[in-house]
């Protein structure tokens, strides 16, 4: 664990961040298959693109891309 004086982002820190994220994307996913088994997924096909990091201060942003030019920004 860094300490909150040290500035950036330590390699722990981003792959915790990027660990729950991935959590959240599989959660989200499995409770849409649960949802609406019936329903044709029209989004099968998406994919991400790109996965970019920015520091910012103390805090990290991280800008995603998918294969259908869609962009996503997180903290």
């Amino acid at each position: 664990m860094r300490d909150d004086n040290e500035p950036g982002l330590d390699r722990r820190d981003l792959l915790g961040a990027v660990g729950t994220a991935a959590a959240v994307l599989a959660a989200d996913h499995a409770f849409a298959a649960g949802a609406g088994g019936k329903v044709e997924d029209r989004t099968a096909s998406i994919k991400i693109a790109s996965l970019r990091g920015f520091v910012v201060g103390p805090k990290a942003y991280f800008k995603i891309e998918t294969n259908h030019k869609v962009t996503g920004w997180a903290r």
